[in-house]
């Protein structure tokens, strides 16, 4: 696996070669690849994950011929990205409580969304879902909402400095 995990194009040569490899290596061993694992290539299931991050909307694990443990690792993981409240819950638990403060959770909320939204390049449907779990149209928050949010979370880290010194 390369050390650069940012190229599409690199995560599909990736995955490709890892069932190639395993296709191969089950051979030479005289099982089917279905049963064939390697703890050497303990990475098989990343690489799937990293795969399926680029390539969400392709069902890769019929084009690349994966044997089942990966083909369920790829739906699996793909299912997760095409699933709003799945998709709401890992950006909640990347986002973190925040303690109390709703003024420094949601702008931080609202970032990894807009985040999500350009990495996976999401569909219109699963956009309207994301923004409406923090109450914003389905085109999201205006530039004003940005700076409405920026400027409460400035309010609120200095009413946390004020209230420890």
């Amino acid at each position: 696996m390369r050390k650069s995990h940012n190229s599409k194009i690199e995560a599909y040569t990736d995955a490709a070669v890892r069932v190639a490899q395993i296709r191969v290596h089950a051979r030479i061993v005289g099982v089917s690849p279905e049963d064939y694992l390697d703890s050497r290539h303990d990475d098989s299931l990343e690489i799937i994950e990293r795969l399926a991050r680029y390539y969400w909307r392709r069902d890769m694990a019929k084009e690349l011929n994966m044997p089942s443990r990966l083909a369920i690792a790829f739906e699996k993981h793909r299912r997760s990205i095409t699933d709003p409240e799945q998709l709401i819950k890992k950006l909640e638990k990347q986002v973190g409580s925040c303690g109390q403060y709703y003024e420094i959770w949601l702008p931080r909320m609202m970032g990894a969304i807009a985040g999500c939204i350009r990495f996976y390049d999401l569909d219109e449907p699963l956009r309207a879902a994301l923004w409406a779990s923090v109450d914003y149209p389905a085109t999201g928050p205006t530039e004003k909402d940005w700076e409405e949010v920026s400027d409460m979370e400035s309010d609120a880290w200095d009413a946390i400095r004020e209230a420890s010194i």
